[in-house]
């Protein structure tokens, strides 16, 4: 199971090498993530906002820029701030971090458990303040990692404990490679 937290969280399930099922997104960074669908209907009726500035609000102003009260929609400063104290930074990294932990619960209890959990994508390889969270949310499905591990990670790491029910890695993204392969097998193929 592979959390690929960054821009644009995602959990995707594979079996033994298939192609990823049960996938789930968590749009929580720069989105809206779940949303009544009767909320957009409301803005435009009732509100009168454009389509372009539904497009905004739930695209540009909702997520964690709009839980942290407009500070940003990115981790590391609403780390910052929130090591300094601010309640919505706070707020906005409590509910990022139950939302990617409700993500792979969810997919575990689905797939009945789970082999090795990746982390990947800019926060997934990066964040260790984040991994530790999510991790600390997984503790009841026996997930356990080395907490000194994790903050001096590098690269592909293994950060678990021999205890934990899972091996839980960080593997580095290189979105740029899997397109290149993938245009150049689609080019071989002649499709």
């Amino acid at each position: 199971m592979g959390p690929r937290i960054g821009i644009s969280p995602s959990v995707c399930r594979s079996c033994w090498g298939d192609r990823p099922r049960d996938c789930g997104s968590s749009r929580a960074t720069w989105a809206a993530g779940e949303l009544d669908p009767f909320v957009v209907l409301y803005l435009i009726e009732s509100q009168g906002y454009s389509p372009e500035e539904v497009r905004r609000a739930l695209c540009e102003e909702s997520g964690l820029k709009g839980l942290s009260d407009g500070l940003s929609g990115d981790i590391p400063p609403l780390e910052e701030a929130a090591a300094q104290g601010n309640r919505d930074a706070r707020l906005a990294l409590d509910c990022f971090v139950y939302e990617v932990a409700k993500a792979v619960g969810a997919l575990w209890v689905a797939g009945g458990g789970c082999d090795v959990l990746v982390f990947t994508g800019g926060i997934g390889e990066r964040g260790a303040a984040i991994r530790s969270r999510v991790c600390e949310r997984l503790v009841c499905l026996g997930v356990r990692i080395d907490q000194e591990g994790n903050a001096a990670a590098s690269g592909e790491t293994t950060i678990s404990t021999d205890e934990s029910s899972a091996q839980v890695i960080i593997v580095p993204t290189n979105e740029e490679i899997i397109v290149a392969q993938r245009i150049a097998e689609k080019m071989s193929s002649g499709e």
